[in-house]
């Protein structure tokens, strides 16, 4: 595993489009959608969870991304959005799916697939879709809500990064993040955020890497969930 203990070192790696080619692992499978599965090398017991979730759906082909061990840890998760982002803009891909290991889906594929399909299909609408945003540091009197669509709704502020799709639109200003903090902090602050009225995905408990420590988020996406549709009802 690399350890990557300053800001040089990271921006260096964004600056390699093939370095960032050699650590993706890519899927033989043809399905519909593409999703990158951010992973820690030595966290095999994240790896085997979301091979066994995913083992028998056919919605995705599962690429895996190798992450970089940092000494700060929201240094490493925020490299590998990034890099997967320089990747996708290097492709001219319309957007690319991030997922990160602890990931779990909530909804059957189905459902999952009908909320991607609708993002695919209006693409114009919508900046960064996050499939379980948190309000943690929001200040709630300065949230911007609205519905997209029965199914999709829209807010300035979603913390949480563990499930994403960044369109295309906003690669350039992604490039612009600058490692200072969290990368989830930054997209709260830079972008609207799509998100499922029914939450689409969670986080697993387990221990964290970049906390160093056992987290447990499942009240607060629970808390969050029930929060943002009583902010919607509001304004229907």
């Amino acid at each position: 595993m690399n350890d990557i203990n300053n800001i040089h070192d990271v921006t260096s790696q964004l600056d390699d489009i093939n370095f960032i080619k050699s650590r993706i692992t890519f899927a033989n499978t043809q399905n519909k959608y593409d999703v990158y599965v951010i992973n820690l090398e030595h966290r095999i017991d994240r790896k085997n969870m979301i091979q066994n979730m995913m083992e028998n759906q056919n919605l995705f082909n599962v690429h895996w991304f190798k992450s970089s061990k940092t000494t700060k840890g929201y240094i490493g998760c925020a490299l590998a959005h990034l890099s997967l982002i320089k990747y996708a803009n290097a492709l001219k891909l319309p957007y690319i799916i991030v997922m990160e290991d602890d990931t779990r889906f909530l909804v059957n594929m189905d459902d999952v697939k009908k909320i991607i399909d609708d993002l695919d299909i209006h693409l114009n609408d919508w900046e960064i879709f996050n499939g379980n945003p948190s309000l943690y540091h929001a200040d709630m009197s300065k949230l911007i809500k609205y519905k997209l669509n029965d199914n999709i709704s829209c807010i300035n502020w979603g913390q949480t990064a563990n499930f994403i799709i960044y369109n295309s639109k906003i690669y350039d200003k992604m490039a612009t993040y600058n490692f200072s903090n969290d990368i989830d902090l930054f997209i709260s602050q830079n972008f609207i955020q799509a998100y499922p009225n029914t939450f689409i995905t969670t986080q697993i408990n387990s221990y964290s890497d970049i906390g160093n420590n056992t987290t447990d988020y499942q009240d607060l996406f629970e808390k969050c969930e029930k929060t943002l549709r009583e902010l919607i009802s509001e304004n229907i």
